[in-house]
């Protein structure tokens, strides 16, 4: 397997617009597709579990590829400022996603 190292890595902001958070009630959310380095990626939201980052298309690469990314998160409660900051970094395996 080869790695390759992307010395200039891209910054990439999205915003994902979600009204009445708190009234969620199926078990997962996609937000759109956005491209970021050249790849695909979408946003799954678990609301009474977690969130996660993964690839839209991940059959586009090599099947023994993975991808390393950090990211960070903003949670915006525009009623009563209660706003949630969290940072993460995975290694993706696209096949997995």
């Amino acid at each position: 397997m080869s790695i390759n190292v992307v010395k200039d890595p891209v910054m990439y902001k999205n915003t994902w617009r979600i009204d009445n958070f708190s009234k969620l009630d199926d078990e997962s959310y996609d937000s759109k597709v956005f491209t970021a380095e050249d790849l695909k990626w979408k946003i799954q939201l678990y609301p009474k579990l977690k969130r996660q980052w993964s690839l839209a298309e991940p059959k586009s690469l090599p099947p023994d590829c993975k991808i390393y990314a950090e990211f960070s998160l903003c949670l915006l409660d525009q009623v009563h400022a209660r706003h949630q900051f969290g940072k993460g970094k995975d290694l993706l395996n696209p096949i997995a996603t």
